[in-house]
């Protein structure tokens, strides 16, 4: 009886600490598959299909905007735009909301039981959300930390800061898990966009100051331990930083059961009280 409770103890999200580390864990079956497509507070379906919507459409929206700002508002759009970290998370983030609101809208139409597997399209929902999520936070720590000079533009800010705000609160309500080794895809992520840099420099593109690299931490040409450093946050920095992903991730998975059991234990003392009533 004891060995069970610390089991439950050392139990959150569905999926117990050391079953975190096995190989599968890799991968993205999941035997709730319909905690991919809800939220963790219990909110009615349709409530969180409209916020799932609400979020689709401005993220579309702000990316409209974006691409208006550069075309047309103050052109010229150079070609660095679509090298920029902070661009490739947005479109993630914009790519993911929409993902979110097809599969909660799809998932309130149709009945799909756990017994049937995870299907694929809930695999990529969560692949996508979890890549979208850690970059999201990345791009921002980034930006605070070394490229933001105390004046922030509207879309410098919605590209920059706006988006872990959202994904925060996101992370609030949403009953996606996150997995510990899922560090491995925002990891590739951030490698393919170091190979993504080195095309850059390769094709000898400039910046919008007229320099030869996207961001000074990828000026491999004139200062190699440049790379050093890009390699080092990537295989260093990223899995760092999915470890604190992930650990908010249980966090509010643990906020919910503490919520859940009190909530059931306060039922359980009111009807024993009105039984008491009721005999007395």
């Amino acid at each position: 009886m004891e060995r069970s409770k610390n089991k439950e103890r050392f139990s959150v999200g569905d999926t117990s600490i050391k079953a975190e580390f096995k190989f599968k864990m890799f991968g993205f079956s999941y035997h709730l598959p319909h905690l991919l497509a809800t939220n963790q507070w219990g909110i009615s379906p349709t409530g969180y299909v409209q916020w799932r919507l609400v979020w689709a459409f401005y993220h579309v929206f702000c990316f409209l905007y974006l691409v208006l700002d550069k075309a047309v508002i103050n052109p010229p759009m150079p070609l660095v735009w679509f090298f920029y970290l902070s661009i490739w998370g947005y479109l993630l983030l914009t790519l993911n909301t929409i993902v979110q609101a097809a599969v909660a809208t799809y998932t309130v139409f149709s009945e799909h039981p756990d017994d049937g597997g995870t299907p694929c399209y809930l695999k990529f929902a969560w692949l996508l959300y979890t890549v979208s999520t850690e970059l999201s936070l990345e791009v921002t720590i980034l930006y605070l930390s070394c490229g933001c000079n105390g004046k922030i533009s509207l879309p410098s800010a919605l590209v920059h800061v706006a988006t872990s705000v959202y994904v925060l609160i996101d992370m609030a309500i949403t009953a996606t898990p996150i997995r510990l080794l899922h560090f491995i895809y925002p990891v590739g992520l951030k490698c393919l966009y170091i190979m993504a840099s080195a095309m850059f420099l390769a094709a000898e593109g400039t910046n919008e100051r007229d320099e030869k690299f996207a961001y000074s931490p990828f000026d491999w040409v004139y200062d190699r331990g440049c790379l050093k450093l890009a390699l080092a946050w990537t295989l260093g920095g990223s899995p760092v930083l999915h470890f604190l992903v992930w650990t908010l991730s249980l966090f509010r998975k643990w906020v919910h059961d503490r919520i859940s059991n009190l909530g059931t234990v306060n039922a359980s003392v009111e009807r024993s009280i009105k039984s008491k009533n009721v005999h007395g």
